[in-house]
Parts: structure tokens; sequence; C-alpha cells
């Protein structure tokens, strides 16, 4: 029409149909590379301007921004830069030279699910990776580096299960050592001197009362 559209059709339905504003295509699109010659916006919806708003932003910044029509961000993507994911227009997760970085909690939907860690991968906490977890292998390690540890339990009690335990320095210097079925065994400087055993208990040297005097057993 002058002045007016101009109609494609496929087998009589309408397909193709310029507008004042651009074209409207019914149907999709297939094609091995779509681009806008002049910088823009896209919309994708069924309102006015669409549901769903992509934009790239200018020469200076080239970042791709999927977001709704109302402005709230759902994904950011930078050059040479992060990857963000939004939550109701504020990040939760950005991608980093070093891996990821989680704003919030990380939870799971679903019982049975985790955080699955290779050997000698380890889990840091601190600002300064003050205190270490992983297993190496063979063995399990909890590494404070920095300060100590402090387990504190307001349940009514707390239990350590093992079948040999040690409390040791961290040069390996025994304090005490505990054996299923066995003894308990307590150090003085890497050397023993309390035991117990199965008729009562064995002392390696003088038991002695506030006064320094010998207490004699009967």
């Amino acid at each position: 029409d002058v002045d007016g559209a101009v109609e494609l059709y496929y087998d009589g339905v309408k397909k193709f149909e310029t507008m004042s504003d651009g074209c409207k295509i019914t149907g999709y699109v297939d094609s091995n590379h779509l681009r806008n010659v002049v910088a823009g916006d896209q919309y994708v919806g069924n309102s006015t301007q669409g549901d769903l708003y992509i934009y790239v932003q200018d020469n200076t910044n080239n970042s791709v921004i999927i977001q709704a029509n109302t402005g709230e961000k759902y994904i950011e993507a930078k050059m040479g830069s992060s990857v963000d994911l939004y939550h109701h227009g504020s990040k939760k997760f950005e991608t980093t030279s070093s891996g990821v970085s989680v704003t919030g909690a990380l939870g799971f939907a679903n019982t049975g699910q985790c955080i699955s860690l290779g050997d000698n991968k380890e889990l840091h906490f601190g600002t300064g990776d003050d205190l270490k977890i992983y297993h190496d292998g063979t063995d399990s390690h909890i590494d404070s580096l920095t300060g100590g540890i402090h387990i504190k339990d307001t349940g009514g009690y707390m239990r350590l299960k093992s079948d040999d335990l040690k409390l040791e320095s961290a040069t390996d210097e025994d304090y005490i050592a505990c054996t299923a079925n066995g003894a308990v065994e307590i150090f003085w400087d890497a050397t023993k001197k309390f035991e117990t055993t199965s008729s009562g208990v064995t002392v390696t040297g003088t038991v002695s009362d506030s006064k320094g005097n010998v207490r004699k057993i009967p």
C-alpha cells in the first residue's frame, strides 16, 4: 500500500509485515546469523515493547544485558570480565578470574545433594584462608592457620567417636591416647605417666597430694 505496509504471505497466510517502527513476523525466523546493523535494543514478548528486554551497551562497555522491560536485570555479560546473575534485581552470582562469587546462601532443593570435591581440593574460610578443610586421599584434615578452633555445643552433650582417639600437639607430641576395648593413656612431655588396665590403672612415677606427700595405696 502507498504510505502503508508491505506484506508477505506463505500459502495465503501473512508471515511478514512492515510497520511504521519496524516489521512484524508471524512464526519463527530460521537463520545462521542475526545482527542489528544499527546499535539498539531488542524486545521479546507480547506487549508493545515486549516482556523481555535485551540490549548491548556502547562500545566502551561491550556488555550484553537481559532484563525485564521494567528495568530489573536478569543476566549481565561483560566482555573481558564477569557474567552476573540476578534475583529480583540484586546480583547473587558472579564469575571471576579465579572462579565464582556468590552473594547470600548456597542451598540445595533436595536431600542427598552436596558439594563434591576431589582429593586435595580444599574448602577455605576467612579473609586470609585461615581455615582449610580437605581430604588428601587417605586422611581428612581441618587446618587452622591463625587463632584457635572453638567447638560449642548447647544441645546437652558432644561426642567424638573413633576406635583410636588421640590428642596431640602440633608437632605430634602425645597428650592423651584412647583405644577401643583397651587403655586410656595420659602423657607428660610425650612420656606416658598414667594408663588404665583391665584390673585398674598403672602409674609411672609418683602420686602426690597438694602438700607433696606420696599417697599410700593399700
